[in-house]
């Protein structure tokens, strides 16, 4: 998931590159993030005094967007009674544990990860790696996209699953007549999720 202002060109470069089974963009108001309120008591105490604690109790069982939504549509939020400032409130944002979060905060935009994904998905990523690494041993061996290869591999146990299951997309994809789980000589040595990696192609005759 992408939050924020980016253009359909770079998304396209960015799924490309990316190892994900689908890129969605959303709305800002539809992160999967909580937001929570809380007063910064150094800017608050000094203006509400006798009433900081109670205010500061009140804005803590708020809801954080809510909270956030009527400084920004007011410039201020007024609980109990009292005028709360922009700079007295502090805003804090905790993604939802199903998700990794990262922010780039020159260019405003959020990025989210579904960290919970099923044995299916899990071999379709692992798939999509191999596919990725011979694309990029064919491209150092200069061949045409129509050039036809043949595929060794010397795998792990979860790659072979992931080459049993998906062997029609990663022949589609790398235009290999064969991929063959052997160990031979002149593998290049890849590392994938912390695994070796051993491929070697050459030109199917």
């Amino acid at each position: 998931l992408i939050a924020g202002d980016i253009d359909q060109a770079v998304l396209e470069v960015v799924k490309s590159e990316l190892n994900a089974k689908d890129v969605r963009i959303i709305e800002k108001e539809k992160e999967p993030i909580t937001l929570s309120a809380d007063l910064r008591m150094d800017r608050a105490a000094p203006v509400l005094r006798a009433k900081v604690n109670a205010v500061r109790e009140k804005i803590r069982s708020m809801d954080g967007r809510l909270v956030q939504d009527q400084i920004t549509a007011n410039g201020f939020i007024e609980i109990d009674g009292s005028r709360i400032e922009p700079d007295m409130v502090d805003i804090s944002r905790q993604p939802d544990p199903a998700y990794a979060y990262s922010q780039t905060e020159k260019y405003s935009i959020d990025v989210f990860i579904n960290k919970n994904i099923d044995r299916d998905d899990y071999l379709e990523g692992l798939a999509r790696e191999i596919v990725r690494r011979i694309q990029v041993m064919r491209k150092e061996m200069s061949l045409n996209y129509t050039d036809r290869i043949i595929a060794y591999l010397d795998v792990s146990d979860d790659f072979v699953d992931a080459i049993n299951r998906h062997s029609d997309y990663i022949k589609n994809e790398t235009q290999s007549d064969k991929l063959i789980l052997d160990k031979i000589d002149g593998m290049k040595l890849w590392e994938i999720n912390g695994e070796p990696v051993r491929i070697k192609i050459e030109l199917s005759r």
